[in-house]
């Protein structure tokens, strides 16, 4: 297989042209998930002066692809990109189009955006008025005509006693809190 295989391949089936970023490494491009505009795969075209040909490999993100050690010898780590979801590929006569494609198709599935959807309008009005705080009015009875609340005794401070339940609090306190309504008492 050869690397133009793969570029022919995006194209006609997820409509990505090979983007060439970089004029001074005409050989290097990139294809893009169509979605998101992240790279996919990098490609690589270089002239291998020990044996006189012109050297095609890629950076593929496939995703935690274990290498292990009977990889074929066209598949390895990556050549460029750094990360464990990417590997290389060596384009060679050796090198098994099927698995490249179905490589290439994890790739661009594991890039797909989350499908996660926000929803920006009320509920339903059954349902919203289960939600809803219900504001419950307060009787302050004796306080209506004071602006303060009432104060403890200062004497109470010095004759506090570990009364209900222990907590050394002043009987003072708790009968200030005697004239507040129910729900404040419960919240306390």
């Amino acid at each position: 297989m050869l690397l133009e295989g793969l570029t022919v391949y995006a194209l006609n089936k997820y409509g990505i042209r090979e983007d060439y970023k970089w004029t001074q490494f005409p050989g290097f491009s990139v294809l893009c998930h169509p979605k998101t505009g992240k790279w996919v795969v990098l490609l690589m075209r270089q002239w291998d002066p020990d044996t006189g040909e012109m050297q095609e490999v890629c950076d593929l993100k496939s995703g935690h692809v274990v290498l292990s050690e009977r990889s074929p010898e066209w598949l390895s780590g990556p050549f460029r990109m750094k990360g464990t979801s990417w590997i290389g590929v060596r384009f060679t006569d050796e090198t098994d189009r099927g698995v490249v494609l179905r490589l290439f198709d994890q790739a661009i599935r594991l890039g797909n955006p989350p499908a996660k959807a926000i929803v920006l309008e009320n509920p339903a009005p059954e349902t919203a008025k289960e939600r809803v705080f219900q504001d419950v009015p307060l009787d302050f009875g004796d306080w209506k005509g004071s602006n303060s609340a009432p104060v403890p005794d200062p004497d109470a401070a010095s004759r506090q006693t570990p009364a209900r339940g222990g907590t050394g609090i002043t009987d003072s306190f708790f009968r200030a809190t005697d004239a507040l309504p129910q729900q404040y008492i419960d919240m306390m």
